[in-house]
């Protein structure tokens, strides 16, 4: 049965917390996803960069940086959320990272920012890094706002990929009246 709330960590071992990297040299860290080796994969929601972190010495290594296709101006926009291939890293072909994203689907009139969620592979050996040539969208013009895009990114034990696209901040302040298409 379901120990009583105090109880449930008494149970286990103590456990310690570290501060592998300060906050500090992250440029608005959105999504947090462990990786092989127990790396820490980072999107940076305002620096439009993916970084991996060593859990062993704090080390990081910038993967990827998408400060020119990702578009960010707002508080919840940018450079969201994150997901790796169940398959990642043995050696089947299918190392690949998906990243959802802001962008401004047509720069020549005004600004009309959407969502996208694109598919990267990482290329081992001498670069290590999200091949930038590799990118394959898999769905584009999704709504994208700047507040509550969510931006949630997951593999499923289906192994389907999920993403939650938030409310767009629709119906409060200056988006009032505006459709949740949520």
């Amino acid at each position: 049965g379901l120990l009583p709330a105090e109880n449930v960590f008494a149970q286990g071992e103590p456990f310690s917390t570290s501060q592998l990297v300060p906050s500090s040299t992250f440029s608005f860290p959105y999504e947090i996803t462990y990786g092989p080796n127990d790396s820490l994969w980072v999107t940076e929601r305002v620096g439009k960069r993916v970084v991996v972190v060593s859990p062993v010495n704090g080390g990081r290594r910038t993967v990827l940086n998408l400060s020119t296709t990702v578009y960010q101006t707002g508080g919840q926009d940018g450079l969201m959320g994150l997901a790796i291939h169940p398959n990642f890293g043995k050696s089947s072909n299918e190392d690949f990272v998906y990243l959802a994203y802001t962008y401004d689907a047509d720069p020549t009139a005004g600004v009309s920012r959407r969502t996208k969620i694109t598919r990267f592979t990482y290329t081992i050996g001498t670069t290590w890094v999200l091949n930038p040539a590799s990118a394959t969208d898999l769905i584009t013009g999704l709504q994208g706002s700047v507040d509550h895009n969510s931006g949630r990114l997951k593999i499923g034990p289906d192994d389907k990929l999920y993403y939650t696209i938030g409310d767009q901040g629709n119906n409060q302040f200056g988006n009032m009246c505006g459709i949740i298409r949520a």
